[in-house]
């Protein structure tokens, strides 16, 4: 995801492409029953505003003291609180509805979410409807996110959740306090990455047929680089920007949600493979 003017944001989500077989895990090679097709999901941020939201460098907002210009208003409060939001919104989704739902619909729900913030990222989205999708999103991702872990957790494998857990937040709260003081910027890599992004999304729909673990093992691994980079650059993006209002935090905060998420899910499968080798 990227952007000029506007911003493009990023997401993706690992899809378990059939139930869990305790009995013929032990038989065959992890990824023929485990395989998971790490499906990025390029997500454009644009707003109906007139007024595009702006960044400006950390160093522009300070006076030679070292006090922030008070005229700089920070979005990031309203961004933590809808990323708080999101988790609670994808968490009650996947207690509630993830029981509910056929593993088999999860594939359909995942490039149902695949192809609509594809389309997203073409098109301008209302800042009256941009608080909406943030929420819609994380709780389809929720249910997505639930049948991967219900398949880890019924294979006793609760272990590889935990450490993909802590790894994740380890790796995020590193990340973005190293971009929060950082005067360092990634944004040229930005077209870069989105290109990569678009790669690992063609490899990944590949691989739902191919079910390589190898492959899988490269795409995961090239996503959780991808998705920390994309940390590092969406959580400077909202320390610089001058705008805060509700339909920008929601959909920056979208961006981290979904960083996150592709990153935990992406450090889950090199885990599952590698606690198989």
């Amino acid at each position: 995801m990227i952007r000029p003017a506007h911003t493009k944001g990023h997401s993706a989500a690992l899809l378990q492409q059939q139930p869990l077989d305790l009995a013929a895990l032990t038989a065959e090679p992890w990824g023929n029953n485990l395989t998971q097709a790490n499906i990025p999901i390029p997500y454009k941020r644009t707003f109906t505003n007139p007024n595009e939201p702006r960044r400006t460098p950390m160093s522009a907002l300070t006076s030679t003291t070292g006090a922030i210009d008070s005229s700089f208003t920070p979005v990031y409060k309203r961004v933590i609180g809808w990323v708080a939001a999101q988790m609670a919104v994808a968490t009650l989704t996947a207690l509630i509805l993830g029981p509910m739902i056929p593993p088999t619909m999860i594939m359909g729900i995942n490039l149902a979410v695949v192809a609509g913030l594809i389309v997203m990222s073409f098109v301008r989205v209302s800042p009256r409807v941009a608080p909406v999708i943030a929420l819609i999103v994380p709780a389809a991702i929720g249910l997505i996110v639930y049948v991967s872990i219900s398949h880890y957790l019924n294979a006793g494998m609760g272990n590889i959740v935990i450490m993909a857990a802590a790894s994740t937040m380890v790796i995020f709260t590193t990340l973005a306090v190293m971009a929060w003081r950082s005067e360092r910027s990634i944004e040229g890599w930005s077209g870069k990455m989105f290109a990569i992004l678009l790669g690992l999304i063609a490899l990944s729909i590949l691989n739902i047929f191919l079910k390589m673990t190898m492959l899988s093992l490269i795409i995961s691994g090239a996503g959780a680089v991808l998705f920390s980079l994309y940390i590092f650059m969406d959580i400077q993006r909202i320390r610089d920007l001058r705008q805060d209002d509700n339909a920008t935090a929601s959909m920056y905060a979208l961006n981290i949600f979904l960083d996150i998420v592709n990153l935990f899910l992406n450090l889950l499968n090199i885990l599952g493979i590698l606690s198989r080798r």
